[in-house]
């Protein structure tokens, strides 16, 4: 019994017409403004992410170049500590 409202269950639902249809988008109407809103939703994300991901991507180039380029090694050192100043 249990089996038989469950496939009951799942056959309403599927007769359903309006709920059971997918949207503009899920059809692919390129001229819907559901569609078009779509696109620019897109468009807007990727403009924000690929400056995130190129700024990352520019530091760990730079660290890596860093790592290649050591500083020099100062010529001269000054040892100014205690004792050499005068009271």
């Amino acid at each position: 019994m249990l089996r038989i409202r469950f496939l009951l269950l799942i056959f309403s639902l599927g007769v359903i017409a309006e709920s059971s249809f997918g949207c503009a988008v899920c059809f692919g109407d390129q001229n819907h403004s559901m569609t078009q809103g779509m696109n620019m939703g897109i468009l807007a994300l990727l403009g924000f992410i690929v400056p995130v991901l190129g700024g990352f991507a520019t530091f760990i180039g730079y660290l890596v170049w860093r790592a290649n380029h050591p500083l020099e090694a100062q010529s001269k050192i000054t040892v100014s500590g205690a004792g050499s100043e005068k009271v």
